[in-house]
């Protein structure tokens, strides 16, 4: 059974090696995170792609959309479940929009599955500018590292994005520090400065802001 607990560290364990072969618990986890990034290929224009809906990870209840491969992944599911494997959620669930197959080069069949009009950005987008279309949604994930936490806040210089969600998205405990994500709805076209402050604990500096720029077209 997945416990949820918003804004509080968890730990996703296992004691040994039992199950399947002698897999560890972490062993398995990425096991399926691996054929999970698998089941998310799919071919562009193809006709009924990304409709498959299945558990996303094992630590919570959270699920996601892949376009095939769902009894692979449920055998999986299955021997983490009754090898005795431990976790607790970090976090809420953050289920996305509609998928649909979308170029990717890093797929095997050209494609994979991906929330529809989604731009995904992370800490390493850090100072970039980005291209998005009125009614896409920008999901921004930033890791906390050690004092320097991030803000709830967003700061956004102009009217052309909206603020739709700020969240502790679920996932395995990161030792380093909570993850935040960010969601942002492209609202009419413009640009915009999107900032996520930072706070230092242990100087009276705050550290640098991330920031991008977003064209909304």
């Amino acid at each position: 059974m997945c416990l949820l607990l918003v804004l509080t560290a968890g730990v996703l364990g296992c004691s040994g090696k039992s199950g399947d072969a002698g897999k560890t618990c972490a062993e398995r986890w990425q096991a399926y995170a691996d054929l999970l990034s698998s089941a998310r290929q799919c071919s562009v224009g193809a006709a009924d792609q990304c409709g498959v809906r299945v558990p996303a990870d094992f630590a919570c209840g959270c699920t996601t959309l892949v376009n095939g491969r769902a009894e692979e992944l449920a055998v999986i599911f299955a021997q983490n479940m009754s090898a005795g494997c431990q976790s607790v959620c970090n976090g809420v669930c953050i289920q996305g929009r509609a998928f649909s197959c979308q170029a990717d080069s890093t797929s095997s069949t050209g494609g994979r599955c991906k929330p529809q009009d989604l731009l995904d950005l992370t800490g390493a987008d850090d100072g970039g500018s980005f291209s998005v279309t009125v009614g896409s949604e920008i999901d921004i994930v930033l890791q906390d590292v050690g004092a320097n936490e991030y803000s709830t806040a967003v700061e956004l210089s102009s009217e052309a994005a909206t603020v739709l969600e700020v969240t502790i998205p679920a996932a395995p405990p990161n030792p380093a520090g909570l993850r935040h994500l960010y969601r942002l709805g492209a609202a009419s076209v413009g640009q915009v400065v999107v900032q996520i402050p930072r706070a230092s604990a242990t100087t009276d500096a705050a550290a640098a802001p991330f920031m991008v720029t977003l064209t909304i077209q």
